[in-house]
């Protein structure tokens, strides 16, 4: 007889006694011709499969969700309790027009300078706007990346329309940036104001370049074992030199928390999210498309397929325990802070230029820390504070409380004042005649 493992309802569980585990993925990295060969094989009938439960087996995840019994009822989307006020905020009206709105969120914002914007080396510094999908990509290029709460933004007519873990967020040159968008995108569907109740949206007080007046009141909440889980002491170092800047500038108070269960949390992320993907693309792979499709892409297909209903009802009663396991950590903190990622963009070996690569331990080092803003809707966002030795960024991760958006960004904004001014990439594309601008100010 097979054995399972019963778990504890997730209020019985005594935190105090977690043991952080390190992740340890077990699979292989594959490029060039291997790699074709090795999705080839993974979307063959019976040989996939075997390949796919081997990797499924020794990773943990056929008995997270096949041996273990879970005491809790699924949430099969982010569930809230109601939320307090954020304090030194403005409110707005989702019903306003995003340019009612827009003209809201620049009365927060500082008086122009463009000297604090412009420098009058054009290489010391440069200035972008961009709306991508968001903090892992901010992170790894030197940017901000901001992730609103689950049902903050309406996300109708978009792929992943209908999904329970993704949101659309900004891509910008800095904090301001990433508050003009949020601006001009935010506003509830009609659906989620019934089902979520979002507490109205509201804007940091920005005025002054020093984050507003609350940040002296925060707590900002610190897992140091999992902080520290990175590639490279020098992330986790960057990360801790702001977070002492913060305290020593500004008053916030660091407190060290623990957060369970995150094996299982990175489980029930990859089941709940790869069930979206695939639910999203498979008409179209259906259609005959999926030749389209990049190969690393084919692979996590070939994964996502096999996971069957139990799995994602199990990842989903997760979901419910991690709920519980993070609001009791925000009635003692306001922020839960991390480095964004567990290592500085990776190098792209040149097998895979052509056809790509899987590395899912690779993978695991961007993954890390932003599954849980993921699989449970908090709001959060990556802001640059440095470099490593190869002058690749390093970005900090702010996760608020579910609709606390403000007070991220208010956060946001005062370690964009603290860190070291962004660098100008070695391949720039000067799309908005910058240079032309830097020396008009030159000479003025």
């Amino acid at each position: 007889m097979g054995k399972y493992k019963v778990m504890k309802p997730a209020k019985e569980v005594d935190v105090s006694a977690v043991k952080y585990k390190e992740e340890d993925i077990k699979a292989p990295h594959l490029t060039g011709f291997l790699f074709k060969l090795f999705v080839n094989m993974l979307e063959t009938p019976l040989i996939g499969s075997s390949i796919v439960d081997s990797l499924k087996k020794n990773n943990g995840m056929t008995e997270m969700f096949r041996n273990t019994v879970l005491p809790e009822e699924p949430m099969f989307r982010p569930e809230f309790p109601p939320q307090k006020a954020e304090h030194d905020v403005v409110i707005v009206g989702e019903d306003e027009s995003p340019v009612d709105r827009l003209e809201i969120a620049l009365k927060c914002l500082p008086q122009y300078d463009p000297s604090r914007s412009f420098h009058t080396d054009p290489s010391s510094s440069f200035r972008y706007w961009k709306i991508r999908s968001v903090r892992i990509p901010a992170s790894l290029c030197g940017i901000t990346g901001l992730k609103t709460t689950y049902g903050r933004t309406d996300m109708t007519g978009s792929l992943c329309e209908g999904g329970t873990v993704e949101i659309i967020g900004p891509l910008a040159s800095s904090v301001e940036d990433a508050l003009l968008v949020y601006a001009a995108i935010l506003g509830s569907s009609s659906a989620d104001r019934l089902n979520l109740n979002p507490t109205p949206p509201c804007f940091p007080k920005l005025m002054s370049h020093n984050g507003g007046n609350a940040i002296g009141s925060l707590r900002l909440g610190k897992y140091t074992r999992w902080f520290n889980d990175v590639n490279s002491s020098e992330i986790s170092d960057k990360c801790e030199d702001i977070l002492r800047l913060l305290s020593n500038n500004h008053g916030c108070e660091v407190v060290e928390i623990v957060v369970p269960e995150l094996e299982e949390m990175r489980g029930a992320h990859v089941v709940s999210i790869g069930s979206a993907a695939l639910r999203s693309l498979t008409p179209y792979c259906e259609a005959g498309k999926k030749s389209k499709l990049s190969y690393d892409t084919r692979t996590s297909f070939a994964i996502f397929r096999s996971f069957s209903a139990s799995d994602y009802i199990s990842s989903q009663c997760i979901r419910r325990r991690l709920m519980e396991y993070h609001m009791d950590i925000f009635k003692d903190v306001d922020v839960i802070v991390t480095p964004t990622t567990g290592m500085t963009a990776p190098v792209i070996p040149p097998d895979a230029l052509k056809n790509g690569e899987t590395n899912f331990q690779v993978t695991a080092y961007l993954m890390r820390f932003v599954v849980a803003a993921n699989l449970l809707g908090f709001p959060a966002i990556s802001v640059p504070v440095g470099y490593d030795k190869e002058g690749l960024p390093i970005g900090l991760q702010i996760m608020g409380r579910p609709w606390a958006e403000a007070t991220a960004l208010a956060l946001a904004a005062a370690v964009e004042e603290l860190a070291p001014v962004t660098k100008k990439p070695a391949v720039f594309h000067d799309l908005l005649n910058t240079n032309r601008v830097h020396t008009d100010l030159s000479e003025k």
